[in-house]
């Protein structure tokens, strides 16, 4: 009996899964400090206005906070 026949396109989806597992584990992210050696305390999750408390995951940044936007996210001040 033909293996794709009688599995169809599970062993093709397993080998992709575990190939995709590899390489996102082995991705590290970069820690980005400020000049006094701080990280940044709030971090962008979706594109958004500063006040809107879903771009920042719950709550604004107060003022004087440090702030990261990571690349690909883009937050626009408030006029």
């Amino acid at each position: 009996m033909n293996t794709m026949t009688r599995y169809g396109r599970y062993p093709a989806l397993l080998i992709l899964s575990l190939i995709l597992i590899i390489t996102v584990t082995n991705l590290q992210a970069a820690v980005i400090r400020n000049s006094d050696g701080s990280v940044a305390a709030l971090n962008a999750v979706t594109d958004g206005l500063w006040s809107d408390p879903l771009s920042w995951g719950g709550a604004v940044p107060s003022d004087g906070e440090v702030v990261e936007i990571p690349a690909g996210i883009t937050i626009m001040l408030d006029t």
